[in-house]
Order: C-alpha cells, then structure tokens, then sequence
C-alpha cells in the first residue's frame, strides 16, 4: 500500500488482510476509508487506518447521550438518541435508539419505568454497554435522568419544584428519574 490520501469509500484491503482501523469500515469483507485522509498501515498488529485532521470518534462506553424517550414499558425504556460526547469530543451514532433497563435507572428500587420515564421526556444518560444486539444506556448517577419532561395529560413543559415535577397548565404532579441538571424550574 503505496497510497498517501484516501478518500471517503476508496477500497483500502481484505479483512484477511488487515482489521479495520479509526475511518473505515468493514462492508462483506471489504476495508473502505470512510474520512478524506492520510492512510497509515501497521503491519505489526495488522491494522489499518485512516488520520483525518478532525478525526470524529465513534460511541463508547462511557460515552454520555442526550435523547428522547420513544416507548416505555415496565421493565424497559427505549431512547432514542439525538447527541452524544465524550468530553466535550462529539461523538458519532452508530444507531438511533438505546435502550434502558429497570435496574439501570437509579440506585434504589424500582417496580416499573413507566412511573419514572414517559414518553417524550428528554434524559441524559450513559453508555453502559455497546452490544450486537443493542445500546444499553444507565441514569443511576444523580447528573443523569430526565433534563426536561412534558405533562402526560396536557403535554406542557414540567417545572420543578422541591423535588417534584409539576405542569402549570393544568396542575397535575407526576414524579420522574429527575437528573440534578434539570431544564425547567
């Protein structure tokens, strides 16, 4: 591989050749660069890569979201995520939606995640696992949960008030998975 500079969807090598690096992407066997950039070779550890000057980093572990709730039963909530940072690195999104299970949610106990997220609200979150099969997200640490809810009768923006959670509109109270960084008050 004599090449300097790559560009995005140029065919770099076989995956019997060399695992994929940072900028490609492995499609039926084949290593294409998915960034305009320098190809860098390590025929040590049989890896190739691609160095861009503004090298954007895929979601990890670790990583902190901001979405929307999209469906929400009793034992799981999935979000559907709109930002991701590591740092204050944003990163990219693999995929859309994430998933949040009961036991992730907070600290203490909890019979069902319906009475804690509902549909709509907005929550920040942790990457807790990146799996074939999914995104698992966790809110158990107090910055993390919901940043800014809706009423689930009228719809209206939530405002905080001594640790609960109630619409102006029409006066209802409802109690939520509240992060410490919450929007409205």
């Amino acid at each position: 591989m004599t090449k300097d500079v790559v560009i995005p969807g140029e065919f770099l090598a076989y995956e019997e050749e060399f695992l994929e690096g940072k900028n490609t992407i492995n499609t039926n066997g084949k290593i294409y660069s998915t960034t305009l950039g320098k190809l860098e070779v390590d025929e040590k550890n049989r890896l190739i890569n691609v160095k861009n000057a503004r090298d954007i980093d895929k979601l990890k572990v670790g990583a902190v979201i901001i979405g929307k709730v999209s469906f929400a039963k009793d034992n799981v909530v999935s979000i559907k995520m709109v930002e991701a940072y590591s740092g204050k690195t944003k990163l990219i999104l693999p995929s859309t939606s994430a998933f949040l299970k009961v036991s992730s949610v907070s600290t203490s106990y909890i019979e069902s995640m319906k009475q804690y997220l509902k549909i709509g609200d907005i929550v920040k979150a942790v990457v807790s696992e990146i799996k074939p099969f999914g995104i698992q997200l966790r809110t158990n640490d107090p910055e993390l949960g919901v940043v800014k809810a809706y009423c689930s009768k009228c719809r209206a923006p939530m405002h905080l008030s001594q640790d609960k959670l109630q619409c102006l509109s029409c006066g209802s109270v409802e109690i939520r998975k509240i992060s410490t960084e919450y929007e409205v008050k």
